[in-house]
């Protein structure tokens, strides 16, 4: 199967990745001969015999003789059975990039009410989830959106430029028109800390310095025990937060 680009400098998305289409202009579909998998390659690659792992990982298996653990799938998109490596999942449900993209043709609400559970107090989404908890989906050109965002879109219209849908319910995962609400940032960060959503103090990720320290640093500087150069050679910390911490810039909720 050959895949046409438009254009040789573009990029073309296929499975929610980016693939920069090549002077050839062509893809070739292959089949991986370790975990099944249908993947792309450009066609100077196929010309040359390549492709017949999907990846380097799979490659390597296959060398030290490991046998695929299988788990038999069912396409969305056709109805055929096909077979994935457990750590390959990733929410696969079509069998090949065609498939996929037949999924992705489909109405945008279709595929987005398909994937919430409707409970007595939140809309919670099923499907995919971005690292801090909100949901994804694809849209019709495979560029991933977050669903509350959409879901005040199709219920409300569109969002005001520099505008954030923020949470009545503290429920990221919700989608519930009725717990959604328009705010500016600065509006979003005060009911963040009005609810007490904010992490502060050691409770930052990156914080080097614990809230006994930071008053144990102050009270030597105030009783003029150590210089401000002396303290941050003595925690670790660069001088300029140093400063930072002696002067209230830092650490406020402490003074």
């Amino acid at each position: 199967m050959l895949l046409h680009h438009q254009s040789p400098n573009h990029f073309h998305r296929i499975g929610g990745a980016n693939l920069m289409a090549v002077r050839s202009k062509t893809l070739v579909s292959k089949i991986c001969q370790f975990c099944q998998t249908n993947f792309l390659i450009t066609g100077s690659d196929a010309k040359r015999g390549r492709g017949t792992f999907c990846s380097r990982d799979c490659g390597n298996r296959a060398r030290i003789g490991t046998t695929p653990k299988l788990l038999r799938l069912t396409c969305k998109a056709c109805g055929n059975s096909f077979t994935r490596i457990p750590s390959k999942m990733r929410e696969r449900t079509a069998c090949s990039h065609p498939c996929f993209a037949r999924l992705l043709s489909r109405p945008l609400q279709e595929r987005f009410w398909e994937k919430v559970e409707k409970t007595d107090s939140c809309w919670l989404w099923r499907g995919k989830l971005n690292s801090k908890g909100y949901g994804l989906l694809a849209d019709e050109v495979g560029r991933f959106r977050t669903t509350h965002r959409l879901v005040w879109q199709f219920t409300f219209g569109d969002i005001p430029p520099k505008m954030c849908v923020c949470h009545k319910c503290d429920n990221r995962q919700c989608v519930s028109p009725d717990h959604l609400f328009l705010g500016t940032l600065a509006e979003n960060n005060q009911d963040r800390t009005a609810k007490g959503r904010t992490n502060r103090g050691s409770a930052v990720h990156f914080a080097k310095l614990t809230e006994s320290q930071v008053t144990e640093i102050r009270q030597k500087f105030r009783l003029k025990q150590a210089t401000p150069h002396e303290l941050a050679d003595a925690y670790g910390i660069k001088y300029s937060a140093m400063y930072s911490i002696l002067n209230g810039q830092n650490w406020k909720h402490l003074i």
